[in-house]
C-alpha cells in the first residue's frame, strides 16, 4: 500500500515498486504536473500471475 501527497511524474516509480494487487492512494497534488502512469508495465504485472488464468 502506498500513499502519495505529491503526485507528478514520480508517481510512476511508486507504481513500479508496488507488488501485485498493491494499492496506491493519491491524496494530494503538491506537484502540479500530470501523473505519469506506466499502463503497460502495470498490465504486464497482472499477466505474470498464472493463477489468474485458472480463474
Amino acid at each position: 500500500m502506498a500513499f502519495d501527497q505529491v503526485g507528478g511524474p514520480e508517481v510512476a516509480n511508486i507504481l513500479r515498486a508496488l507488488s501485485y494487487l498493491g494499492v496506491f492512494f493519491q491524496y494530494g497534488a503538491l506537484e502540479t504536473a500530470n501523473l505519469s502512469i506506466p499502463v503497460m508495465e502495470i498490465l504486464s504485472k497482472e499477466s505474470d500471475h498464472s493463477w489468474l488464468q485458472a480463474l
